[in-house]
C-alpha cells in the first residue's frame, strides 16, 4: 500500500495508478524484464520441453522418434546415422 501512495503524489492524476493491483502488475513486470535483460529468465516446463522435442524430429539429425503415451513417460530415440549403421 506504501507504494501505491507514492506512485500517486509523484505522478500526475491522470498518470497515477487507479489501485494496488496496478503496481503490483509494474512490479512484477519489471522483475520479468530484469530477468529476461540478465539471461535468468524463464525456463521451459516438461510439457515445453516434450513439444521441443517433438519438433526435433523433423530438423535435428541426432533426434530419430519421440513416443508420447498417456500415463507414461515420452521415449526418445537419440541416434546417428553413423551409430545406426
Amino acid at each position: 500500500m506504501r507504494d501505491v501512495c507514492g506512485m500517486i503524489t509523484s505522478l500526475d492524476i491522470d498518470n497515477a495508478p487507479r489501485d494496488e493491483r496496478v503496481v503490483r502488475n509494474k512490479k512484477y513486470n519489471d522483475s520479468k524484464n530484469e530477468r529476461i535483460a540478465t539471461g535468468k529468465a524463464y525456463r521451459a516446463n516438461f510439457t515445453d520441453e516434450i513439444q521441443t522435442l517433438c519438433s526435433m524430429v523433423t530438423t535435428d539429425d541426432l533426434v530419430k522418434s519421440v513416443t508420447v503415451n498417456s500415463g507414461r513417460v515420452p521415449h526418445v530415440v537419440l541416434c546417428s546415422e553413423r551409430q545406426l549403421k
